[in-house]
């Protein structure tokens, strides 16, 4: 059986370990207040940046198309003159 000093000394660990925990979760709620006051401000608009990665990401897809084909084509044209020095 646990003893009335032991008792204690496990709840007294286990508030410290609960402060610790509350004063991380408020730092991490001070942080999200202040990205949120930074989209609420007009600093930065949620939809807007949705939209704006939604086109990076679409015009990102779009370059590494043309670059495959860039390489592509780059190959073909090696090909043609390994073709050509190899007949001379």
């Amino acid at each position: 059986m646990e003893s009335l000093a032991e008792t204690v000394g496990r709840v007294a660990e286990e508030v410290r370990s609960a402060r610790r925990r509350a004063a991380m979760a408020e730092e991490r709620a001070k942080r999200s207040d202040e990205l949120l006051r930074q989209f609420v401000g007009g600093k930065r608009d949620p939809v807007a940046l949705t939209g704006r990665l939604s086109e990076l990401e679409a015009e990102n897809e779009l370059l590494r198309s043309r670059i495959q084909a860039g390489r592509q084509e780059i190959d073909r044209v090696l090909a043609r003159i390994r073709f050509l020095e190899a007949r001379q």
